[in-house]
């Protein structure tokens, strides 16, 4: 409706139906817009949900990728603790059989 309306004043030649047109224009190119927005959203939405539905149907992946996740945390962990330890050496200085070699 928006569309036919804007129409019938695009080629109307009074300054009036030059601003209708400019406005209709406006109002169809904006809902255009939220037309793109509303199917992307709907999109993003399928998405996570065909993700979920997955993680449903097949509980145990779920379970496999947390176990690997906790797995990796503990590396990391790990390895911040060798780190800081070999901080700690380096901030320490030789150790005096180390200086007398």
């Amino acid at each position: 409706a928006a569309i036919v309306e804007r129409d019938q004043h695009r080629a109307q030649g009074s300054l009036e139906e030059k601003k209708l047109y400019a406005i209709h224009n406006h109002n169809v190119e904006a809902a255009d817009a939220a037309l793109d927005v509303a199917r992307a959203n709907k999109a993003g939405a399928q998405e996570s949900l065909v993700a979920l539905q997955a993680l449903r149907d097949n509980p145990l992946a779920l379970a496999s990728q947390v176990h690997s996740a906790e797995a990796q945390f503990k590396i990391a962990a790990a390895r911040v603790g060798v780190a800081a330890t070999k901080l700690d050496e380096l901030k320490a200085g030789p150790m005096p059989e180390e200086v007398e070699m």
